[in-house]
């Protein structure tokens, strides 16, 4: 993929566009995909690569919480960083959240998805319910393994 193809990928993916409709707009422009001298697993391959050699959903996690932490002084989050900068384990817990587990933490359920997400690391919930009988969240925590 050329540099400005690239850009262009990383643009619409901010902007929240799946790589499938990228790749049919990159058709469009090249008037059709015999003319796309890539494919949808290029696409793919080149935003695995930006993630293990940027860090960029990491570092996009941590400003969008230290963004966070300006308008809500009570969020708490932690990060831990193994020895070559990559990020392993990240809690968080938002003001509101804090104020829930007051009210309503009388008993706090703890859910992992195992490895349904595209680093492959279980996120960790917990939840409990309000005097509604509705799920509220306490806190969340991505880790690097089970363990």
């Amino acid at each position: 993929m050329s540099e400005a193809d690239i850009e262009q990928m990383n643009d619409m993916s901010k902007g929240g566009i799946g790589v499938s409709r990228i790749y049919s707009f990159m058709a469009s422009l090249a008037g059709g995909y015999h003319n796309v001298p890539y494919t949808t697993r290029d696409m793919h391959n080149v935003n695995a690569k930006q993630r293990r050699e940027g860090g960029l959903d990491a570092e996009s996690c941590l400003r969008y919480l230290r963004e966070c932490k300006a308008k809500d002084p009570a969020l708490y989050y932690k990060e831990v960083v193994d020895g070559e900068g990559v990020l392993q384990h990240l809690f968080w817990c938002d003001g509101t959240s804090q104020i829930d587990y007051q009210v309503f933490g009388d008993v706090v359920v703890f859910d992992a998805t195992y490895k349904k997400n595209i680093y492959l690391s279980p996120l960790v919930v917990f939840s409990g319910v309000n005097h509604h009988n509705q799920t509220v969240v306490f806190a969340a925590v991505l880790v690097a393994d089970e363990k």
